[in-house]
């Protein structure tokens, strides 16, 4: 990892910033006050961070090199994550938010500058979600975005839900 995490501005409001080790007391906070609800339906934060040393692992070593993990930070405070994971020519989006900052719009607004950085910058075809069935305001989300669902990529336990990139 360089020693310059990729920042990208959202707004005047909202920053996303790769981790960095000195953010992993803050982030495993987090992780710890949302560990129930990070650990449903599909939400597996709270089962992999364990512990501090966890997220510093994972900052330092993380099991896919390619994943791009931001801290969505808003008026400079941690208030939850957004990755992309790119293959090929798509990319995975993953996301959570502590509950304590949801309703205001943070994860829309990263995500579309993800979107645009994703499309522009890295060139991808498509983006994609793989959600389960029972995480439904992870599923309003992804629709609100413009997302569709792709009926013969889902299955049973996961739903796909897919964004081309803009024809523009």
């Amino acid at each position: 990892m360089s020693n310059q995490p990729l920042e990208l501005t959202v707004d005047e409001e909202v920053t996303l910033r790769q981790f960095m080790v000195e953010d992993a007391d803050t982030i495993f906070a987090l992780i710890d006050r949302n560990r129930k609800r990070l650990s449903k339906d599909g939400v597996v934060a709270g089962i992999t961070y364990q512990t501090v040393g966890d997220v510093i692992r994972s900052i330092v070593a993380p099991s896919n090199s390619s994943r791009l993990r931001f801290g969505i930070w808003a008026n400079s405070k941690y208030t939850g994550t957004i990755n992309l994971t790119p293959k090929d020519t798509k990319a995975e989006i993953g996301y959570y938010l502590g509950e304590e900052f949801e309703g205001r719009g943070y994860v829309i607004r990263s995500a579309r500058r993800l979107f645009q950085y994703s499309f522009d910058e890295l060139k991808l075809s498509e983006v994609y979600a793989k959600i389960h069935p029972k995480n439904k305001k992870s599923i309003a989300l992804v629709q609100r975005l413009g997302f569709t669902l792709d009926g013969a990529q889902s299955t049973q336990d996961e739903l796909y839900f897919s964004l081309p990139r803009p024809l523009n």
